[in-house]
């Protein structure tokens, strides 16, 4: 095995590995605030109006658990949808 004999100063590297691992932590914290999720509606009725737009965060609880019903019913259904001039057969 040959050895090419380069050499490099570690630290340099060292510093801005770090700096750049700072960095990313700095943009996941803010990407964390920005990012929408249900602990920023649930204790606050002005929230949920305003970012789910309903009356109250038990409402939203409700919408959720009917929209989840209606999912699972639809992945285990078959639809038929007819018209007077064309039939369409729809699988989950």
């Amino acid at each position: 095995m040959y050895s090419l004999g380069v050499q490099c100063d570690l630290e340099p590297l060292i510093e801005e590995n770090n700096k750049l691992r700072e960095e990313i932590n700095k943009l996941r914290e803010e990407l964390n605030r920005h990012k929408w999720a249900v602990d920023r509606i649930k204790d606050d009725e002005t929230n949920t109006q305003f970012y789910a737009g309903l009356p109250s965060f038990a409402f939203f609880v409700v919408v959720q658990e009917i929209e989840s019903y209606i999912e699972l019913d639809y992945k285990k259904s078959t639809y038929n949808i007819c018209n007077k001039n064309s039939y369409i057969h729809v699988c989950a």
